[in-house]
């Protein structure tokens, strides 16, 4: 599939728009600090024209200054300075949205920050293709639900969310995936961006919580044991439930069950795809169909995305106890500081600014008296402190009472091997504790290693 313009078409226009801009900018420059559960973030803006320092738009000061607790002296009359200290949600000062999450566990904990810098999502006449495809999509769940859910109680709530809001988000996360394919080209941590964009996206739109993250990564575990879809699918059931106004009722209503699992849900769209206009159109052509055909040409029309935005500077700074195991920014130890350098809120064809940083600590003292030495750190901690609260509570305690009963020892690696969930059956070869195991048994690998450098060097 040809793209309509190429990069270098792109950036040669930019370019050459560039030269017609004044040197009139708003400037935010953001620093923050990581305490617990709480990020305290003070935040200096000022606007720089052609002759230095102008007075900062009144509307927009107001704005900011009714986000943070204290409005800070400066030595400059036009530099303006806030602080605040805030949990979860970033202030929308800059303009976008973030979020803060801290999860402890026994083992460690796992932070993260990420926060969009404004962005829009408005697009040229080159994407009418592709949102031509996104309502064919939509077009096709909703008859698909209709065909399930026609007599259902909160039916029509259901198609209204189909029709109005996911219509429309469809086409925002066709912005985020089509740019990801061009930037992955140019970084190898595109599509880590990208998916982070992608859940903060959802986060905003309310398909779940930052607290469900959890839940959602363990169900994608278990469906890799189980291979059959069902937990996933049962998410999904739960938020067309919600959608439909239905999900007080215990259990989730039962019309929903063509979405059980894997093969129900293939099955059931098969047979919807068959009664279609446009399947039976293609039949009657004398093609040879089948209904994935009709799903596979929708896919075919989404194309690849640009965008831009504002010419606005923004530079943010934040300390954190530990170096990052993921992030866009550059760590500077000497300072326990995540830098992302100065940049345009995006005036060029690329998605809104965006900065991230994820890392973890290691309770020491608790993985030397279980493990010998400290087994797990950094990205591997942050997995496993995901995985770990998104666990059931039953599934949470049998785990949490294995490892209080491990001790450091020349059998551990055999106890790890062996253990299963009471649900899992016995002699089963893959289980959901496969997760962390497999990184704790990495931890212990390279702690023989060590020993073993130390006595034979």
């Amino acid at each position: 599939m040809k793209r309509l313009f190429s990069v270098g078409a792109w950036l040669g226009m930019v370019v050459a728009l560039s030269g017609n801009t004044e040197c009139s900018r708003d400037h935010y420059e953001i620093e923050m600090k990581a305490d617990g559960e709480t990020l305290k973030r003070k935040l200096v803006c000022y606007h720089k024209g052609d002759r230095g320092l102008e007075e900062f738009p009144k509307a927009e000061l107001d704005k900011i200054a009714g986000q943070y607790a204290e409005k800070l002296p400066t030595a400059e009359p036009h530099r303006h300075a806030f602080s605040g200290s805030f949990k979860s949600k970033t202030p929308d000062d800059v303009g976008g949205s973030g979020r803060y999450v801290t999860m402890k566990t026994r083992m460690g904990t796992s932070s993260g920050y990420m926060e969009r810098f404004r962005g829009q999502d408005e697009i040229g006449q080159q994407l009418a293709r592709a949102f031509l495809a996104a309502d064919r999509l939509t077009d096709l769940l909703i008859g698909w639900a209709g065909w399930n859910l026609q007599e259902e109680p909160g039916f029509e709530r259901l198609r209204g969310f189909l029709d109005r809001d996911l219509r429309g988000d469809l086409k925002d996360l066709l912005v985020y995936f089509s740019t990801g394919i061009v930037l992955e080209n140019y970084s190898d941590d595109a599509f880590e961006e990208i998916s982070l964009r992608i859940s903060l996206y959802l986060i905003e739109r309310g398909y779940f919580a930052p607290e469900d993250l959890s839940e959602i990564t363990v169900a994608f575990f278990k469906d890799e044991v189980s291979g059959d879809g069902r937990h996933t699918m049962a998410l999904v059931r739960r938020l067309l439930a919600t959608k439909m106004g239905v999900l007080d009722k215990e259990p989730v209503p039962a019309s929903l069950g063509f979405l059980q699992d894997s093969k129900t849900t293939e099955s059931s769209l098969r047979a919807y795809i068959k009664t279609t206009k446009t399947f039976r159109r293609r039949l009657v052509k004398g093609e040879k169909v089948e209904p994935t055909d009709i799903i596979d040409d929708i896919i075919e029309d989404l194309l690849s995305i640009e965008i831009f935005s504002t010419e606005d500077i923004v530079k943010v700074d934040l300390h954190c106890p530990a170096e990052p195991y993921a992030s866009n920014g550059d760590w500077i130890k000497e300072k326990s500081l995540v830098a992302w350098p100065e940049s345009g809120i995006r005036s060029r064809p690329k998605l809104p600014t965006f900065v991230y940083a994820f890392w973890s600590e290691p309770d020491q003292t608790f993985q030397k008296r279980h493990f010998g030495k400290v087994v797990l750190d950094g990205r591997a901690l942050g997995e496993c402190v995901i995985w770990r609260k998104g666990l059931g509570v039953k599934e949470a305690g049998e785990w949490d009472a294995f490892v209080d009963g491990l001790r450091p020892g020349e059998d551990l690696a055999e106890k790890l091997g062996s253990f299963r969930f009471s649900h899992e059956k016995a002699g089963q070869q893959n289980s959901l504790a496969d997760h962390p195991r497999t990184r704790i048994l990495k931890g212990l690998s390279e702690q023989t290693s060590d020993i073993s450098t130390q006595e034979n060097p």
